[in-house]
């Protein structure tokens, strides 16, 4: 399943969270024992983030057919404004050579002003 090409926007200081819903012709597509990760990178490559399934900013509700990225104000506000895209990846149970990527695209960055962080 190729991936679906989604710009975002993070804004320092604010929550970014979105939840999915991956259905497959209609029916919700189970993500029991999925694991997950997003990367986000600056213009040379380099890692800026990473949120993922172990540190609790992707949360998976198998049975739903949910993924949720939830990155906190006090996350967002250490990302910086060099961060230009990011890989969204889902793993199945069967292993990291069946990961798929969900979501891709460029990430935006709005710096804080509101609070003169």
């Amino acid at each position: 399943m190729p991936a679906i090409y989604r710009d975002i926007i993070i804004e320092q200081g604010g929550t970014l969270d979105e939840t999915f819903l991956l259905k497959v012709n209609g029916a919700v597509f189970d993500l029991t024992g999925y694991t997950s990760i997003m990367i986000i990178k600056d213009h040379l490559g380099a890692i800026i983030h990473t949120a993922d399934t172990t540190n609790g900013q992707i949360i998976i509700v198998g049975p739903a057919g949910s993924a949720r990225r939830k990155i906190s104000a006090e996350v967002t506000k250490t990302i910086s404004k060099t961060a230009v895209s990011y890989d969204w990846e889902l793993t199945p149970p069967s292993g990291a050579a069946d990961t798929w990527k969900l979501y891709r695209g460029r990430c935006h960055v709005i710096e804080e002003g509101s609070r003169g962080l």
